[in-house]
């Protein structure tokens, strides 16, 4: 294509010239401009070598990885079941003096409470002692006996379930030791029955309170706690006892672990299951406090895992993950296990140090 120049000489005009039109030789001038500027736009489109940038990716290399499979729910500190006592007074009379008050430990053998100024101790076992006991009387309640008096210091002879003479002779010296008549018998009537290691958690009645034989005079468990976590019916089938659990507790700066003890077989009228978890409270762990358990169903070590966010296609189809190979994104099909939450288990289809696209970078 050819651009016509045009040029101007200087030349005479006769007087009886017809006048120059105006604008004539400047629409000239605008034609001119505008075949010189298509050209340029013609030149800048079909330019030869001109290409558009390849677009940069975000990636993130497949990794070998444990994975946990975790399963969650509420959970509610507590006392182990069967291991909560309501002691109860043997005689009845006035609250003269109270020994223990809640959060004390129940020892063997040790002053609870006064009543009409008789003191009644405490005994430890497995088993209630439920009537007056002497030298050759036998059962589980003289096994209670015998062993609150091994632990308080007494040798009560082998712990059996005898009251043997050995097991008078001791229940002698802790009647001499607290300057109490020496019988070498136990009296019922003087004796408040709980668990062992148990604590006080409802104290006794405030001195000057009336009670009569057989009211609650206080209420014991022992130090050990669980926890109550409630699933759902498909969570609850995946469960098993021994799991490790770990529970955030509000208020505590440390989560409360254990493992699980026991599953219900039978779900609650509101279709929830519950699961014990026997636990090691933490200082400061209180009966009552709530919090999220999570309960760990399935492990897997050493596999090669991709962020669970890049499978495609996982219900049911094919799944693939878009893999980074010389600068190409391909789209590789792959065989996923476990998944989880933020990574997935890849047992074919993709390697360790395979990069995995997770999309295009923001330019």
């Amino acid at each position: 294509m050819s651009i016509i120049k045009y040029e101007e000489t200087a030349t005479e005009v006769p007087a009886h010239a017809p006048a120059r039109q105006p604008g004539r030789r400047s629409r000239r001038w605008w034609v001119v401009g505008a075949v010189v500027a298509a050209l340029v736009v013609v030149v800048l489109v079909v330019r030869p070598g001109q290409r558009q940038a390849e677009p940069e990716y975000l990636t993130e290399p497949a990794a070998v990885s444990d994975l946990q499979d975790v399963v969650e729910g509420e959970a509610t500190i507590g006392l182990p079941d069967g291991e909560l006592v309501s002691a109860r007074v043997g005689v009845g009379g006035v609250v003269t003096r109270t020994h223990v008050e809640v959060g004390d430990s129940v020892e063997a053998l040790a002053p609870v409470v006064d009543v009409k100024g008789t003191t009644l101790w405490a005994v430890t076992g497995a088993d209630p002692v439920y009537r007056d006991l002497r030298e050759g009387s036998s059962g589980q309640d003289v096994r209670t006996v015998e062993e609150s008096l091994s632990s308080a210091g007494y040798d009560p002879g082998e712990v059996d379930e005898t009251f043997s003479e050995d097991t008078r002779r001791a229940v002698e010296e802790w009647q001499e030791a607290e300057d109490l008549p020496v019988t070498g018998e136990v009296k019922v009537g003087n004796l408040v029955w709980v668990q062992p290691a148990s604590m006080v958690l409802e104290a006794p009645p405030a001195v000057g309170s009336a009670v009569q034989a057989g009211d609650r005079l206080l209420t014991a468990g022992t130090d050990a706690r669980v926890a109550r976590v409630t699933l759902d019916q498909a969570d609850a089938a995946r469960v098993l006892v021994g799991d490790p659990v770990s529970i955030d507790v509000d208020g505590l700066d440390e989560p409360v672990t254990g493992d699980v003890a026991a599953a219900s077989e039978l779900p609650t009228q509101d279709g929830i299951y519950e699961v014990t978890v026997e636990i090691d409270p933490p200082e400061g762990t209180k009966v009552g406090m709530e919090g999220t358990a999570s309960i760990v169903v399935d492990v897997r070590t050493d596999v090669v895992t991709v962020p669970t966010g890049v499978l495609v296609g996982t219900d049911g189809g094919t799944t693939s993950v878009d893999v980074l190979v010389d600068g190409a994104v391909e789209s590789r099909s792959v065989r996923v296990d476990l998944i989880t939450p933020t990574l997935a288990e890849v047992t074919s289809g993709v390697a360790a140090g395979e990069l995995i696209v997770l999309g295009e970078a923001s330019p």
